[in-house]
């Protein structure tokens, strides 16, 4: 969970010391977690309780630029329906599950909308799993 977001929610954080390591072996030094942190969906109809190291920054924007949606199937879906209804917007990261939690949030129904993007339900609304083709349009000036 990132520092800004423990805050946002006023939860209390305990001092640890506690170096983590990443992608490419690059280790973060963890200085607080957040133990017994309770996580709901909307309706409050699923909560668990979940420990949460605290880091200044997840990751950069998610994704990264807005992808263009033209799948017609996706495009007729109703958003309230998604976990995040927003998904295709660049966004920040506030926290991370981990595996112990991930498949108790699983419930059953998947919509395949295309060879690349199934919907997966789950506590919290649709989640959008796969990959979408990003175009890069890259500009050279010879002179």
């Amino acid at each position: 969970m990132t520092l800004q977001f423990a805050s946002k929610l006023g939860l209390e954080k305990k001092k640890i010391n506690l170096a983590v390591s990443g992608l490419s072996e690059n280790s973060t030094n963890i200085k607080w977690k957040i133990n017994d942190a309770f996580i709901s969906n909307n309706d409050s109809s699923y909560t668990s309780p979940l420990d949460f190291l605290i880091v200044p920054r997840i990751t950069d924007f998610v994704p990264s630029i807005q992808p263009n949606l033209k799948i017609k199937r996706f495009n007729d879906i109703n958003r309230s329906i998604l976990a995040d209804p927003s998904f295709d917007k660049p966004g920040k990261i506030d926290m991370i599950i981990g595996a112990e939690l991930f498949y108790q949030i699983l419930k059953d129904g998947r919509k395949v909308i295309s060879d690349n993007v199934t919907l997966i339900n789950s506590v919290f609304g649709f989640i959008v799993s796969g990959s979408i083709l990003m175009q890069l349009t890259i500009k050279v000036i010879v002179s």
